[in-house]
Parts: C-alpha cells; sequence; structure tokens
C-alpha cells in the first residue's frame, strides 16, 4: 500500500510539472501570437492569377496612352507591360485615350499614364476617379511624387498602371509580381495597400493595409547607430537577438571596405518575419512559391536571422544604394562573392558543387534567367556560379573595374569596354579558376 501511495505522490508530481510546463508553454505562444492584425483574416491573393491570366490571354490589345505620352524615352515602360500578353499570336494597337470611344467587346485594354494627363475613366469600367489631376480609389489618393497604382477590373477587360510620374510608374511596374490582388498602390515609394474589387467596387473590408500592419505588427525593434530591426509580433522576446543584429555592422564594414563603397546615410531598415506569409504580404511584393528575404522599397525582409540571409540582403541594399544592375547574375552575384571573402574555405567546396555545369555563356549574358538556371538536389547553382565568377573578376582585374562593368546593360559590350575581352574568353578563364580551385 506504502509503494502506491508513493506512487500516486509521484504521480501528482509529474502531473504538476507537466501542467506548469504546458502552462510556460501556452504563455510563450500566447505572448509570441499577440498581433494586433490577423494576416489570415485580409483578403488572400489569387495564386493561380485567374484575373491577370484571363486578361493576357486576348487576341487583341489596345496600349492606351494620354496626350503627350512619349513611346520613345518610356519604351521600356510599355515593353515591360506588355509581358502581360501572354497571348503571343495578339494583335497589340496603341491608341489615344480620348479616342477611346467604346469598348470593344473582344478587345482588352492597358490604360498607362500620368494621373495629370488622364481625365474619366469611367468607359473603362474600373473604379476609379481621376479629378483635378489626381487619381483616387475609394478613399485613397495619390497625392504624391511617388505615388501610384495598379489595376484590373472584375472581368479582367480593362487594367491601368496610372502614376504621379513615369519614376513611380517604373517603381510599381518594374521587378514587381503583380496579379495576385486585384490592385496594387505605391505610397511614397512604397507598396502601402493591396486589395481585391468586390462586384468592381472597392470596398474597404478587402483592403490590406501594408503600413498599418508594419506599424502594428512590427512595433518590437532592435535598434543600432546603422540597424534599424523591426521583428514580427509572432517573436515573443527579441531582446537576444541584440548580438545578432549588432555582429551585422562589423560585415558590413567589411564589405564596404573591400568593395570600396560607402555606406547609406540612413540606417538599414530590416522587418524579420517568423513565415512565409508574413514576408509574401508584408514586403509588399506577394507571390507564389516561397524566398527567404529580398530588397524591396528601401526595406530589407527576411524570415528569421539567419546570419548569412541578413548579410546577404544587407549587402544588395548597400551596393545597389549607388550603383545598380539590370543583370540578375552580377546583382546576386556581388553578395555571393562576399560570402567567399568571408569563408575562403567555401571556394572549393562550391566549385565542386558546379564542377558539372561550367558552361555559362548564357547564363552571365542574361540569355539564360538566372532562375532559370540549373539545379542539384533542389539549390540553384545560378547562386554560387555568380558568387565564383565575381569573386574570379575581383581576384584578377580588382573591384574598381567590375564596379563600372556593373553598370553596363549589355553585359557582351560592358567586358569588351571594361575588360577588353570577349565573353567566350572570359568564360574560359573562369572555367580554369574553378578547376584550379578544386585541387
Amino acid at each position: 500500500m506504502r509503494r502506491n501511495g508513493n506512487n500516486s505522490v509521484k504521480q501528482a508530481e509529474v502531473m504538476k510539472h507537466v501542467i506548469i510546463l504546458i502552462m510556460i508553454l501556452f504563455s510563450g505562444m500566447v505572448a509570441a501570437q499577440e498581433c494586433k492584425i490577423d494576416l489570415h483574416s485580409l483578403a488572400q491573393p489569387d495564386v493561380n492569377m485567374l484575373q491577370l491570366n484571363k486578361f493576357g490571354q486576348s487576341g487583341s490589345f489596345k496600349i492606351v496612352l494620354p496626350e503627350g505620352f512619349d513611346t520613345i524615352s518610356n519604351g521600356d515602360i510599355i515593353d515591360q507591360m506588355s509581358q502581360w500578353f501572354l497571348n503571343q499570336n495578339s494583335r497589340i494597337d496603341i491608341v489615344n485615350v480620348k479616342d477611346v470611344i467604346k469598348l470593344e467587346e473582344s478587345c482588352h485594354y492597358l490604360i498607362i499614364g500620368l494621373a495629370g494627363k488622364l481625365k474619366d475613366l469611367s468607359i473603362f469600367d474600373m473604379p476609379l476617379k481621376v479629378d483635378n489631376n489626381k487619381c483616387s480609389l475609394g478613399p485613397i489618393v495619390l497625392t504624391d511624387y511617388d505615388d501610384a497604382i495598379a489595376i484590373i477590373n472584375e472581368n479582367a477587360q480593362c487594367s491601368a498602371v496610372i502614376g504621379n510620374s513615369y519614376t513611380a510608374i517604373r517603381n510599381i511596374s518594374f521587378g514587381r509580381f503583380l496579379g495576385l490582388y486585384d490592385y496594387y498602390i505605391l505610397i511614397n515609394s512604397k507598396m502601402s495597400y493591396l486589395g481585391n474589387l468586390n462586384e468592381n467596387e472597392f470596398l474597404s473590408d478587402s483592403l490590406v493595409d501594408l503600413a498599418l500592419i508594419r506599424e502594428e505588427n512590427y512595433s518590437q525593434k532592435i535598434d543600432n547607430e546603422y540597424i534599424e530591426a523591426r521583428f514580427s509580433c509572432k517573436y515573443s522576446k527579441i531582446s537576444q537577438f541584440q548580438s545578432s543584429i549588432d555582429t551585422l555592422i562589423d560585415s558590413f564594414d567589411d564589405f564596404c571596405r573591400l568593395y570600396k563603397v560607402k555606406k547609406p546615410v540612413q540606417k538599414l531598415k530590416f522587418f524579420i518575419h517568423r513565415d512565409q506569409l508574413e514576408i509574401n504580404i508584408v514586403s509588399g511584393d506577394p507571390k507564389p512559391g516561397s524566398t527567404g528575404g529580398l530588397v524591396i522599397d528601401s526595406l530589407i525582409h527576411s524570415v528569421g536571422l539567419d546570419n548569412e540571409l541578413l548579410t546577404h540582403e544587407g549587402v544588395h541594399y548597400i551596393f545597389n544604394s549607388s550603383l545598380k544592375s539590370p543583370n540578375a547574375f552580377f546583382n546576386e552575384g556581388i553578395p555571393m562573392s562576399f560570402v567567399l571573402f568571408q569563408n575562403p574555405g567555401r571556394i572549393k567546396n562550391d566549385c565542386k558543387l558546379i564542377l558539372d555545369n561550367l558552361e555559362i555563356e548564357d547564363l552571365v549574358s542574361g540569355k539564360t534567367a538566372f532562375w532559370n538556371g540549373p539545379y542539384k538536389n533542389g539549390q540553384c547553382l545560378s547562386y554560387p556560379i555568380s558568387g565564383l565568377f565575381v569573386k574570379f573578376l575581383i581576384d584578377k582585374y580588382g573591384i574598381d573595374r567590375l564596379k563600372l562593368f556593373y553598370r553596363y546593360t549589355d553585359i557582351e559590350k560592358g567586358l569588351k569596354a571594361v575588360y577588353n575581352v570577349e565573353l567566350p574568353v572570359i568564360a574560359t578563364e573562369w572555367k580554369n579558376y574553378v578547376l584550379t580551385n578544386i585541387q
């Protein structure tokens, strides 16, 4: 009987500890999930992109421009948005907005232009208002130079990209993944609103207010003299991450010294997310699939606090603050090469990893899209290849020449102008560099 009594006491003690543990875990979960705005309750993106796909499949398109739109200097804008036309056999005409009196049933319309040059757009069956040189959707008015909107109507016959400047139009339409929501609104150079229309009307219930989410759900922050890191409300305690944020300063100092660039005057602003939903929505660049980090609208986003990821995205921001490359291969090659300076032992490992993929001329030139490059065991080899190629250029020719070359849109012309070498020749030199470092 005493043994039974002892067992009962032990069981009671065990249960007591279990209950205490559960309470601790539960309280931690509650503390970690005190989010003022539940992202799951907001209007969700259509990952199948039904609206944009319906728009793009038309057999006939009219690109509608306002008076004074310079199709030569703004040809890049037209080319960029014409990528939405998925039907390669479509007939495409460019027309003046004042000449569109009635919509043709079989034709789809893309309106591009400055708000100050457009007037009543009601014929295009979109809930936009253009009045007194200002464009608005519901209560949201485009007032500043860097404001713009991209929108598609309910039946997907008409779409528009309208801004207060051509800079804003480029900002909202270049380098973003559009089409998952019915509308995207850029305010002061930052994606600030996403949303879906309901029966072709604006409803506040379907509005995703990104500025509010960033303020309410990311109020926790860690500061130092160079970095401001805002943390998702799903993190219960952030004081433990102070050292992780502070150590980034040393990495960025090393980068600026090696690559001869100056730190931006303003602090680097990081948003640290806990999951994929958060980064996709809060960054303002929702897309199918997953991403660990990105830089957009002068904000740096990452899922988690992996030091290499934070360094990678921070290096993107620092280098591109003064120099930009339209070529993804070299854009990604900068932070990937810096990793090799930080960790020389990785050079041999990366060379071994890509050994079966040394024919890279199309990847370097951009003829093969960066993310369409070779893969191995699910890993995109374009990243280590680009890092090794940029590291090779720096080692052999120096960082100053790389920075000159980085500005060229045409890679082959840039190689000839800066390095006085043809692409096949320098690709062979790089291949020998890789084979040498494997030994």
